[in-house]
């Protein structure tokens, strides 16, 4: 009978250790205000800041090699998140428009959404948009890295290769018909 229960409870110690157990994480999200500077002739806008910044990881540690080569001087251990950064503007469906970034006007994060895609450097964005009962929603997305560490009063709290607060899309506009 000993034997028995023993087994049993074995089985079920193996049971519950090989169930695989769902993990809960904490995404970061911080959300503000896009400033859209509009030119006098209209034909060009402005966009500063960002809308929505959502963490997609959150690491500790020395920073990937691939990382720590575009920022040698990052050699301790630090808390690194990659961030999705969103700039979004909306205008009234009758505006009709084309909004074309140019990247050599703007100050725009990474176009890699993984530390490994990040190595590269490439610097831009993607556009998304669509109808919506508010108006035409223009969205753009970037990357940014996150890197903060607090070691005997030494405070490093870093955005790469910029803040989301000094994004900026420098947009052509084309009025479609």
């Amino acid at each position: 009978m000993i034997r028995k229960g023993f087994t049993i409870a074995a089985l079920a110690l193996a049971l519950l250790t090989a169930c695989e157990r769902e993990k809960t994480r904490v995404v970061t999200t911080f959300v503000s205000e896009t400033e859209a500077t509009w030119a006098a002739d209209s034909a060009r806008v402005e966009l500063r800041g960002f809308t929505r910044a959502e963490e997609l990881l959150t690491e500790r540690g020395p920073l990937p090699e691939a990382v720590r080569a575009l920022f040698p001087t990052y050699t301790e251990e630090y808390k690194y998140e990659l961030y999705a950064v969103t700039t979004s503007i909306v205008e009234p469906l009758d505006n009709r428009l084309a909004l074309v970034v140019d990247e050599e006007a703007s100050l725009l994060g990474y176009e890699a959404d993984n530390l490994a895609g990040l190595a590269e450097g490439k610097r831009g964005c993607w556009l998304s948009g669509g109808a919506t009962d508010e108006g035409n929603t223009y969205s753009w997305r970037t990357h940014l890295l996150h890197i903060t560490r607090v070691v005997n009063g030494e405070d490093v709290d870093v955005w790469l290769p910029l803040s989301p607060f000094g994004l900026l899309y420098s947009c052509e506009v084309y009025r479609v018909e």
